[in-house]
């Protein structure tokens, strides 16, 4: 998004975690007692479609505004260009359906409180911004 190559998105929603959260859910639950034989998923929070991923960083990196997306498809359109463009087929099988993740039983169980996702984009466009790998 950062490097301009997204003009527009398919209506699509994801689970964001920050990878140092990930880490700390981990060790969490190689240590405590109550953990054992349990999974627990990584989430940072409620799920966030690539159009409202680009609307945060638009907030928090305003120089960069123009190259982000500024058109949602919607789902009509990505099933129509999915015809023609493989990688809009899995967006299309999704038929924009927003998926519920919990991290409740991380939460209560382990004691785990991820980074808010909205902290988790920018810190990872902040990432990629200082590696150079915002640009084509």
């Amino acid at each position: 998004m950062l490097a301009g190559q997204m003009r527009v998105v398919p209506i699509m929603y994801f689970g964001v975690v920050d990878v140092r959260d990930v880490v700390d859910l981990h060790l969490r639950a190689m240590v405590h007692p109550k953990a054992a034989g349990e999974r627990f998923l990584a989430v940072g929070g409620p799920s966030v479609s690539l159009f409202g991923m680009a609307q945060i960083l638009r907030e928090h990196f305003p120089t960069a505004a123009d190259l982000l997306p500024a058109v949602e498809l919607t789902v009509e359109q990505v099933r129509e260009a999915a015809k023609t463009t493989p990688a809009l087929r899995d967006a299309a099988a999704l038929h924009g359906r927003i998926p519920v993740i919990s991290n409740e039983k991380a939460r209560s169980v382990l004691g785990w409180e991820p980074r808010d996702v909205r902290e988790t984009i920018v810190a990872t466009a902040d990432s990629q911004i200082r590696l150079g790998l915002d640009r084509p």
